[in-house]
């Protein structure tokens, strides 16, 4: 998404440097969400936000007195992980481990704005405007603990011989994919969001069960060290899906049952 990102610098509606300024912080959750929005506007502003921009949602709740706090923070992909423990997940597992409650303790406890105490917390993520293009990333890559040889980390061999040491490992947890049926967003949004998009007077898109149909996937395959990019997409004129490797382009049938090379994803809103 590097390239989505330096685009988005590149094509900026916005001429000059807007003035930094604090956000107040009051009013209602929606209130909160159109001022932030606004705000993130000002800076960036172009016809890649208008395609992958969305809105995520991220709020503390006191454990003592029970007051939350929201921030607001605009995002053009998102990354999820890769639920543990499970020999395969689905997208809807993945989102779902996204949105999960931390709690937030010990080290991390936070200071309440309203009664003024250092305590333990609960942090959740909610999406809160849907984007029109969604683009979610596999948490595949993570740095830790590595071994050497032929595992997804450690020692990697290239066609020079081994070449250095990855602290990166890779999850091959293979994850479902269905382009027949169209992954629904809603459970993983704030709801009063989606209901006031669709009587206007939110952020959103005007759906209250926004709906994505998958439109192409990035694949890596192997380990970190000799790993392949491949890619799979579906025609814009003829509707038919296609696989991508190098220079090489044939056509292919729909994703359809479980893939450890899937990487990153990418649809587009329906409903």
């Amino acid at each position: 998404m590097s390239y989505v990102r330096h685009a988005t610098s590149e094509c900026n509606r916005v001429q000059g440097k807007p003035q930094y300024r604090e956000l107040s912080s009051h009013g209602s959750v929606l209130q909160q969400a159109a001022e932030a929005a606004g705000y993130a506007r000002s800076w960036h502003d172009s016809f890649v936000d208008d395609l992958f921009g969305g809105q995520l949602q991220s709020t503390i709740t006191c454990s003592a007195c029970g007051a939350q706090s929201h921030c607001f923070d605009p995002f053009l992909d998102l990354s999820v992980p890769l639920p543990r423990g499970k020999a395969q997940v689905s997208l809807q597992d993945c989102l779902s481990a996204y949105v999960e409650q931390e709690v937030l303790t010990g080290s991390e406890a936070v200071k309440c704005g309203s009664c003024k105490r250092t305590c333990d917390a609960t942090k959740r993520l909610q999406i809160f405007q849907c984007p029109r293009l969604l683009v979610l990333t596999l948490k595949r890559f993570n740095s830790g603990s590595s071994s050497r040889g032929g595992g997804a980390s450690g020692w990697a061999a290239g066609s020079g011989g081994w070449f250095g040491f990855s602290p990166y490992s890779k999850n091959q947890t293979p994850v479902k994919l269905d382009a027949q049926h169209a992954l629904d967003l809603s459970p993983y949004c704030n709801q009063q969001a989606l209901q006031a998009a669709v009587d206007g007077a939110g952020t959103g898109r005007g759906c209250s069960a926004p709906k994505y149909q998958l439109l192409a996937v990035s694949e890596h395959s192997g380990c970190l060290g000799g790993g392949h990019y491949t890619a799979q997409g579906r025609s814009v004129a003829d509707g038919r899906w296609y696989d991508f490797n190098d220079a090489s382009v044939t056509p292919d049938s729909h994703p359809s049952g479980s893939s450890s090379s899937v990487y990153v994803l990418f649809f587009r809103l329906v409903a």
